[in-house]
């Protein structure tokens, strides 16, 4: 078999020919749809390291961006950046090359290492734009970078964050127990540290443990001087399980489901024997004269006193 030239430095980028056909000699006319073998390299690499990163990037995220989730969002897409080794192009650390370098000719051209960066800062950025909302895509539209996408995102945040946490720990703080169950109360409560832990501002037990001590009706006195008076300090889990315990002791005492007029009740028949002994019986008020209508009276006209039978 007749041996095949190796043929460089120039590659057709019409497609590329073997055998007798690549031994032509080269017109000036064709040699512009021709590229040097350095340039055909360059741009090799560049499309292995975008499938590298993208593969590196890993799948798109399950929890799109919206304007109540960033730091769960954020949770998710940060660490495949940093996985990948590219926290540079989301927070300006990496900044693009130039376009152009000038070559040996004193003729600029086309920088490699800026083809290089452009194809990982827009896989970056194809990265994070997948994973957001219809109506976040909408308000970062005009970022170009992943620098810009970042810090815009970040901004666009901070403030809505910020006013969610405020409010979360007003309401903390405001929650009664009222007529819930502690069941009921204490999810409530927990749901709200779990807003405020969403929200980069995560309680720890004895502080979730103090708002809910505060929304406690006095019932429970009980229960709270014993949790506070522990030399070590309780968790809210146990905390919850002793309010359960002293709530089910509660609804034994009065009944599974006591009457709201109970009380009253009781109070109703305590003030009914009270007017039984105060009523104007046959003894009446005053046994000895006065304004009553009593037994004994006395008889100014004869001095005596009558015995009534």
């Amino acid at each position: 078999m007749p041996r095949q030239r190796l043929f460089l430095p120039y590659i057709n980028t019409r497609g590329l020919h073997g055998g007798k056909h690549a031994s032509h000699k080269l017109s000036h006319g064709n040699r512009a749809n021709l590229y040097p073998l350095p340039r055909i390299i360059a741009m090799a690499t560049n499309s292995v390291a975008g499938d590298l990163l993208s593969s590196a990037l890993g799948h798109p995220v399950t929890e799109k961006l919206t304007k109540t989730n960033y730091t769960l969002w954020k949770l998710q897409v940060l660490p495949a950046i940093r996985g990948a080794q590219f926290t540079g192009l989301i927070d300006g650390s990496k900044a693009a090359p130039a376009k152009e370098i000038e070559g040996t000719n004193k003729v600029m051209e086309p920088n490699p290492a800026y083809a290089t960066w452009l194809a990982q800062d827009q896989q970056v950025f194809g990265y994070i734009v997948n994973s957001l909302s219809k109506e976040m895509m909408k308000q970062v539209s005009h970022c170009d970078t992943s620098a810009s996408l970042w810090k815009a995102l970040e901004e666009l945040c901070a403030s809505q964050t910020r006013a969610r946490a405020v409010n979360t720990r007003i309401a903390l703080a405001t929650t009664k127990k009222g007529t819930m169950s502690i069941d009921e109360y204490v999810g409530k409560m927990k749901a709200y540290a779990d807003e405020l832990a969403a929200a980069g501002k995560a309680l720890d037990d004895e502080e979730l443990i103090s708002f809910i001590i505060t929304g406690l009706d006095l019932d429970y006195n009980p229960v709270i001087s014993a949790a506070l008076g522990r030399v070590e300090p309780i968790s809210v889990t146990e905390l919850t399980s002793q309010l359960l315990a002293f709530e089910q002791r509660m609804n034994l005492y009065q009944g599974s489901s006591p009457s709201p007029n109970f009380s009253a009740n009781v109070a109703s028949r305590g003030r009914g024997g009270g007017r039984m002994s105060r009523g104007r019986g046959a003894h009446g008020r005053g046994n000895n004269g006065g304004r009553g209508r009593g037994n004994f009276n006395n008889n100014s006209s004869s001095g005596k006193q009558k015995v009534q039978c």
